[in-house]
C-alpha cells in the first residue's frame, strides 16, 4: 500500500526476505514514492528478464533485497529442450560518478588477494634526487591526508587526490631497485586513497538514493550484496574485515534473490585514512632523514 512517499508491505511471505511493515523505498535504481512505481519497475523487470532490486527500509535500517519472480523462473524453465538454460541475472549496480563501468561481479565467497606490502629501499642505496622526489611525493599526500575527514566534501578530497596522482606522475621514478621500490611504496598509499574515493562515493550514492539519514546508518550500516564492491575491497585490504557487521545470505521463493548484508563505510574509511597517512608519514621521515 501506499505510505507517506513509499510503498509499504502489509503482508509478506516468510522465504521472501520482505515482513509487513517494510517501508520499499527504491526498486532496481529507481525511487519508490507510490505502489505504482513498484509496480512499474516490477512489471519491466520480468519484461527484461532482470532481478528487482529493493532498497527496503526496516525498523530505521536500510536493507537490501535481489529478488526473481515466479514468471522469470518460468521463463527461464520454459526454453527450449536442449538450449542451455540462462543462469537468473544478478543485480548490476548503477556505476559510480566517475567510473566508466560497473565493477564486475563478484562470487559470494572472495579468496582474498591482499596488496603486496611495499618496503622503501636502504637509505644508504637512494640517491639525493630519490630522496627529493620521494619528499615530493610525500608533501603531494600530505595535503590529500588532509581532506580525508568525513566533513570534506568529496569534490575536495577527490581534487586533491587528482592533483596528488599528477605530481607524482611528473617524478618519474625509474626502474631501478631504489627508484622501483619508492614508487610502489607511493603507489601503495595512493591506492589506499582511491579505494577511500570509492568507499566514499558509494557510501553517499546510497544514501542519497534511499533516503536515510547519514546518522542511522552510522549507527546501523548500509546493505552489500555479495557481488558488490564490498567484498572486493576486503579481499584487497583484509584488515577492512571487522567493517563487515552481517553477511548476505540467499532467500527463496516465491521470491528467489539474496538478501544484502551490512558493512560499516564508516569504520572502512577510517581505517584506510589511518594506513594511508602511516604511509605519509614513513615516507616524509625516510626521505629527511
Amino acid at each position: 500500500m501506499d505510505h507517506g512517499g513509499a510503498a509499504l508491505v502489509a503482508a509478506a511471505p516468510s522465504t521472501s526476505g520482505l515482513e509487513a511493515g517494510d517501508v520499499i523505498r527504491q526498486a532496481n535504481g529507481l525511487r519508490v514514492e507510490s505502489c505504482a512505481d513498484l509496480e512499474r519497475a516490477a512489471a519491466e523487470a520480468m519484461a527484461k528478464g532482470l532481478v528487482l532490486l529493493l532498497g527496503v527500509e526496516r525498523e530505521g535500517r536500510l536493507l537490501g533485497i535481489a529478488a526473481t519472480t515466479p514468471a522469470i523462473d518460468a521463463r527461464v524453465a520454459a526454453r527450449a529442450d536442449g538450449e542451455t538454460p540462462a543462469a537468473p541475472p544478478r543485480p548490476i549496480p548503477p556505476p559510480l560518478p566517475g567510473n566508466a563501468a560497473p565493477a564486475p561481479a563478484l562470487a559470494a565467497v572472495v579468496t582474498p588477494r591482499p596488496r603486496r606490502a611495499a618496503v622503501l629501499p636502504p637509505r644508504g642505496d637512494a640517491s639525493a634526487d630519490l630522496r627529493r622526489r620521494a619528499a615530493t611525493a610525500g608533501a603531494a599526500l600530505a595535503r590529500v591526508d588532509d581532506a580525508a575527514r568525513p566533513g570534506v566534501p568529496i569534490v575536495v578530497y577527490e581534487r586533491r587526490l587528482g592533483d596528488a596522482e599528477a605530481a607524482i606522475a611528473a617524478l618519474e621514478f625509474g626502474v631501478a631497485e631504489a627508484e622501483s621500490a619508492v614508487r610502489d611504496f607511493v603507489e601503495e598509499a595512493v591506492a589506499l586513497h582511491r579505494t577511500a574515493r570509492d568507499v566514499r562515493r558509494s557510501q553517499l550514492a546510497m544514501l542519497r538514493e534511499s533516503g536515510v539519514d547519514r546518522r542511522a546508518s552510522t549507527a546501523t550500516g548500509l546493505p552489500y550484496f555479495s557481488d558488490s564492491r564490498v567484498p572486493d575491497w576486503v579481499a584487497t585490504y583484509p584488515f577492512l574485515t571487522v567493517t563487515l557487521l552481517e553477511s548476505p545470505h540467499e532467500t527463496r521463493m516465491p521470491i528467489a534473490g539474496e538478501v544484502a548484508g551490512r558493512w560499516d563505510p564508516d569504520r572502512a574509511l577510517e581505517l584506510l585514512w589511518d594506513r594511508a597517512r602511516a604511509a605519509t608519514a614513513e615516507l616524509t621521515t625516510w626521505a629527511q632523514a
